[in-house]
């Protein structure tokens, strides 16, 4: 599964949420062991903050859940 939209939230929990706003609706995001990018380039998970479009390619976790693989911060550069 693969959605692209705007980080609203970051909950600073163990594994670290997202939540993120899409032209579908709003999901929920877990990040465990994964690979985070801005614009292709590897980041700190940490590097993640409300306001940023993301792209996350993950297995849903729910009718609104995902438990990403891989996020790729657009726009921003590494």
């Amino acid at each position: 599964m693969i959605i692209v939209g705007q980080v609203t939230g970051v909950l600073e929990t163990w594994p670290l949420q997202l939540t993120v706003h899409t032209d579908v609706g709003t999901y929920h995001v877990i990040l465990a062991d994964i690979a985070v990018t801005a614009s292709g380039q590897p980041v700190s998970p940490g590097d993640i903050r409300p306001g940023h479009t993301v792209r996350v390619d993950g297995a849903a976790s729910g009718p609104r859940g995902i438990t990403a693989n891989l996020i790729d911060i657009i726009g921003m550069s590494a």
